[in-house]
């Protein structure tokens, strides 16, 4: 009868490893996963509009949607929505009054921002490179 030959101490650790490195990714996944759909549910507000939220702001507001054509145009007919405007990536649309915080749990929704008035910043963009000075 043999005797097995043992394995050197630094092979044995090595399938050791292996093997608590699976049964810890194996524990850990599925944690992992039940995090990522419950974030899921609720799309990506933006700062001012989770702040129209937390302060019962129930004033129509103007809002961008970003989802696919389709989504939308459910989305319009499902949530009584009115559409101003058709944007490269989304949509502008106009919420109305008390109906935010309904759009913004709807399924359908990726992501929700308002429609802000942005002003050109060059004036000090000018002064800031020393441009005003060749004028």
């Amino acid at each position: 009868m043999t005797n097995p030959t043992p394995l050197p101490r630094g092979e044995r650790t090595l399938g050791l490893n292996r093997f608590a490195i699976l049964g810890l990714t194996l524990l850990l996944v599925p944690g992992l996963t039940g995090v990522a759909s419950a974030q899921g549910l609720r799309p990506r507000l933006s700062e001012d509009l989770k702040d129209k939220l937390s302060a019962g702001d129930n004033a129509a507001t103007r809002a961008i949607l970003s989802a696919t054509d389709a989504t939308v145009d459910a989305l319009v007919q499902r949530q009584d929505l009115r559409v101003i405007k058709r944007l490269k990536t989304g949509w502008v649309v106009e919420v109305p009054a008390g109906k935010l915080n309904q759009v913004a749990n709807d399924g359908g929704v990726d992501q929700l921002s308002s429609d802000g008035v942005m002003r050109s910043q060059m004036a000090i963009t000018n002064v800031t490179i020393g441009a005003d000075i060749l004028i």
